[in-house]
């Protein structure tokens, strides 16, 4: 089984390619979160629904979970390629996620995510997570650097 680790979104917007850079030893700047309340909140509300809509290629779902200025910069991607949903489908077809841990940096919430591949492939994220906003609602992003 290959495992790559990547930063960032870059299966998620994967049609621009990021490249491939190793995990931050996050654990020297950020603190586990061990309060399985706000693992499963962040689980079930952000990551899970997030990773749903790229399975089904629901870019309008999929804008919810953007934070403003990452939504800005893949704006034309979203809006003006007609075949980006379909092509998330495609791509994302037969793939589970799974939330290996959260980590609490200060400003955002950082979620470590595995992506398993139909051929026994996996890659590894970090998606830095918001607080709450006014309205409630939490935004994703590639993790910031530590």
């Amino acid at each position: 089984m290959m495992n790559s680790t990547k930063r960032g979104m870059i299966p998620l917007v994967c049609a621009v390619m990021l490249g491939a850079c190793p995990l931050a030893n996050a654990e020297s700047a950020d603190r586990v979160v061990n309060d399985p309340g706000l693992v499963n909140e962040l689980n079930e509300q952000t990551f899970l629904p997030l990773f749903d809509a790229l399975r089904e290629g629901d870019l309008a779902a999929l804008k919810r979970y953007l934070r403003p200025d990452v939504y800005a910069e893949y704006k034309t991607l979203f809006e003006q390629n007609t075949e980006y949903g379909q092509f998330l489908r495609d791509y994302y077809a037969g793939t589970t996620f799974e939330l290996a841990r959260v980590l609490d940096s200060g400003n955002e919430y950082v979620g470590e995510v595995t992506v398993y591949w139909p051929d026994g492939r996996s890659s590894t994220m970090e998606l830095g997570v918001t607080r709450r906003d006014a309205r409630g609602n939490r935004a994703v992003s590639p993790a910031e650097p530590n």
